[in-house]
C-alpha cells in the first residue's frame, strides 16, 4: 500500500519531466548533431558576408567604369565640338598662346 501511495505521488511528477525533442532524435532520418548544425550556420553566415562583399566590390567597379566612360564621352564630345568649322580653337602647345578662329 505504501508503494502504491508513492507511485501515485510520483506519477504527476513524471508528466512534468522534459519530453525528448522529436526533431533532434538520432534515430530519425535527417538528424544532425548540434555541432554540425552550428558549423553549418557559421558557414552560411560567412558565405553571406562574402557574397555581400563581392556585391559591393562589383558595384564599386561598375561605378568606376561608368565614371571613366562619362569622362571619355565628355572628352570626345569636346573634341568633336572643337573640330567643327566656325569654332574657336585653343592652341595645342603652350608656346603659342594666340587663339584663332577656324572659319573659312
Amino acid at each position: 500500500m505504501r508503494k502504491l501511495m508513492i507511485l501515485v505521488f510520483l506519477l504527476p511528477l513524471n508528466c512534468l519531466a522534459q519530453q525528448p525533442n522529436p526533431l533532434n532524435n538520432p534515430n530519425l532520418p535527417g538528424y544532425q548533431n548540434p555541432t554540425q548544425q552550428r558549423l553549418q550556420s557559421q558557414m552560411k553566415t560567412q558565405q553571406q558576408q562574402q557574397q555581400n562583399t563581392l556585391n559591393q566590390q562589383i558595384q564599386n567597379q561598375n561605378l568606376q567604369q561608368q565614371q571613366q566612360l562619362n569622362r571619355e564621352i565628355g572628352t570626345n564630345t569636346q573634341r568633336v565640338i572643337q573640330s567643327q568649322p566656325g569654332m574657336i580653337k585653343e592652341p595645342a602647345s603652350n608656346h603659342d598662346t594666340e587663339t584663332f578662329n577656324s572659319k573659312p
